[in-house]
């Protein structure tokens, strides 16, 4: 059994529903981040469930070359959807390649994770348009039509994960975990006039153009298992900076992870946690408390904090 979930990159307004559990999960910390999770499917076995109903981060599992990506070379023409520097048609392909694999290079480039240079295997290309679906194959698809592009969605990321173990999608192996991702497929919006993405090289001159080099990361955020950031400064953040601007710094061969936030990392540590790293760690441990009787409606009687907030933490004396 497997569940799907689409995260979306914006550029209009949406409201998000966030749902908590409680009872033997117990109470979640305040964070910034947000993962999507999965609720196991206990009508199962044990050994094939988990035997536990509280919900599970999705997640990639790590090794060498274990996470696989292609990507579609169709690319939309009518309008040009990807604006590159090198107009040649191999040109313009090495750029965009280019940009993905620097892209995947800033989520591995983070400190205190097992998600390192060489999880992601070389990067595949594919002559097929509508390379993105259910098959247990990660793609990134460019000119394929989907009825999830709805007025403001520039972008956005289809993942499968599994409820069971034993599960599996298309061609992909078998789930050895609950919350595994066995599908994680990137669509960029096709065919509209009104919507363009310009490579690092080409933005300049294209200022009605989105960055597609941040829109790319993003998406990659969503394929390891990140839900959206409530944090402005994240590049979890659910919106796309404006057309031709770029948040943050751009990703070098000395800081590959520069585009990303602390929160971004944060989460990342949490969702691949390296047991062996000592110098990304600590907590911060608290009550949210009310600030004044309308933030808190009196009814329930007793309730007296609150669940489920947002938290930023700011350093008030950073390192020199």
């Amino acid at each position: 059994m497997t569940k799907h979930r689409r995260e979306p990159i914006l550029r209009s307004i949406i409201a998000t529903l966030f749902t908590a559990f409680y009872a033997v999960c117990g109470i979640p910390g305040a964070s910034g981040y947000a993962f999507n999770e999965i609720v196991p499917d206990v009508r199962q076995p044990v050994s094939i469930s988990g035997g536990s109903a509280c919900p599970v981060a999705s997640h990639d599992i790590i090794s060498p070359s274990a996470i696989a990506e292609q990507w579609s070379t169709v690319l939309g023409t009518n309008p040009v959807t990807i604006l590159t520097q090198d107009q040649t048609p191999a040109g313009r392909l090495n750029e965009i390649e280019q940009v993905i694999t620097q892209s995947m290079a800033v989520w591995t480039g983070v400190s205190g994770t097992t998600l390192v240079p060489g999880t992601f295997a070389p990067i595949a290309r594919t002559a097929t348009q509508n390379a993105c679906g259910s098959d247990g194959v990660n793609s990134i698809c460019f000119d394929q039509a989907d009825g999830a592009f709805t007025p403001g969605i520039l972008a956005f990321t289809r993942v499968i994960t599994a409820d069971v173990i034993g599960v599996q999608v298309g061609t992909g192996a078998p789930a050895t975990q609950v919350g595994q991702i066995l599908d994680a497929d990137v669509y960029f919006s096709p065919g509209n006039s009104t919507i363009t993405f310009a490579t690092p090289a080409a933005l300049p001159s294209s200022p009605a153009a989105y960055d597609f080099e941040s829109l790319m990361i993003h998406e990659l955020g969503h394929t390891l298992g990140f839900s959206h950031s409530a944090v402005l400064a994240a590049m979890m953040y659910p919106f796309a900076p404006a057309p031709g601007t770029y948040s943050g710094t751009r990703p070098t061969a000395q800081q590959p992870g520069a585009p990303l936030g602390d929160d971004d990392r944060t989460g990342l540590r949490v969702l691949y946690p390296d047991p062996t790293d000592t110098l990304n760690v600590g907590s911060i441990t608290g009550q949210i408390l009310p600030a004044n009787p309308l933030s808190l409606p009196a009814s329930p009687p007793g309730v007296t904090r609150i669940f489920g907030a947002h938290v930023v933490a700011v350093n008030a004396h950073p390192a020199p």
